[in-house]
């Protein structure tokens, strides 16, 4: 998972235990989250607010909603969400509150009953992480959390996990042309890694939600790019060091393995990645099996 701090901060201040404020704190400190003290004043104060990451306010739901209404609070910029704890009977209460109950389907909001959550504190600060990372990742950049699809405009309409909003033309799209695929639906999958979509037929057709987002964020595609050249730099460096240790030249493992020295050279380099047939080449001429061989470069 992406390390939350490239663009996650978070106030806890609403919560009105000191002790569960200080493990919320602490879970979401652990998660590579930025303390944000501040938010929630100003959120109240009606202040400008100028949010460049995605900002969690996580509080009592009786504080944060105190006279019933949530408008305010869905009025603040789309990279902010809220996180109500049900914590005391009087949030409990107000849970049950028509608009507040009908609000809590919004994207913008999530709900932490802690009555669900065991009173062995270990056990509740499990219980906090699990929940938090769950959270963190379906907001994560390369998650869609909402996609429709207009069938008159022929256009995708997603929304990721960071806010961003953006519409694609499906017939533009490459795979969708090769795919020969007609969608008349669209939603976002599980934990928003993929958007799912049907056709008049019947059939679906998933497209991961990394590559769309790769397709709408120049930035988000680039930093894809930087990390696949850091892992085939590390899964070529990896390869040279196998090779060296059985004591052959790029050469020799060439004549080996029915491969150009250049490719090698190209892999090993992190140039090139290498295909599954040509790791079962260069396995067969280390004297390894393609397991073997994946087993190595993974330790």
């Amino acid at each position: 998972m992406m390390k939350a701090e490239q663009f996650m901060e978070f106030d806890a201040s609403p919560i009105g235990s000191k002790s569960v404020r200080r493990e919320v704190e602490g879970t979401l400190e652990g998660l590579f989250m930025k303390r944000c003290e501040g938010v929630w004043q100003a959120i109240k104060d009606q202040s400008r607010l100028c949010l460049q990451s995605r900002t969690f306010v996580i509080g009592d739901l009786d504080r944060l909603i105190p006279h019933g209404s949530l408008d305010y609070l869905a009025a603040t910029p789309s990279t902010m969400t809220f996180v109500f704890l049900v914590r005391t009977d009087r949030d409990r209460k107000r849970l049950f509150e028509p608009q507040i109950a009908q609000s809590l389907n919004d994207e913008k909001f999530f709900l932490l009953d802690l009555g669900c959550a065991p009173n062995v504190q270990p056990e509740r600060h499990a219980a906090f992480t699990i929940y938090f990372r769950t959270l963190v990742e379906r907001l994560q950049p390369d998650r869609v959390t909402l996609a429709k699809y207009s069938y008159q405009d022929d256009t995708l309409w997603l929304e990721f996990g960071d806010g961003l909003e953006r519409a694609l033309k499906w017939s533009d799209l490459s795979f969708a042309r090769k795919a020969k695929f007609k969608p008349i639906y669209a939603s976002a999958g599980d934990h928003g890694q993929s958007v799912s979509l049907k056709d008049t037929g019947g059939q679906e057709l998933d497209v991961d939600a990394g590559a769309l987002r790769s397709l709408v964020d120049s930035g988000h595609r680039n930093a894809m790019e930087s990390r696949d050249h850091v892992e085939r730099e590390s899964v070529g460096s990896r390869l040279k060091v196998i090779r060296e240790e059985l004591g052959l030249s790029q050469e020799q493992l060439s004549k080996r393995s029915s491969i150009a020295q250049e490719s090698l050279s190209r892999i090993e380099t992190g140039r090139r990645d290498p295909r599954t047939d040509t790791l079962r080449k260069i396995a067969a001429g280390l004297g390894m099996t393609l397991h073997d061989l994946l087993a190595a470069m993974h330790p």
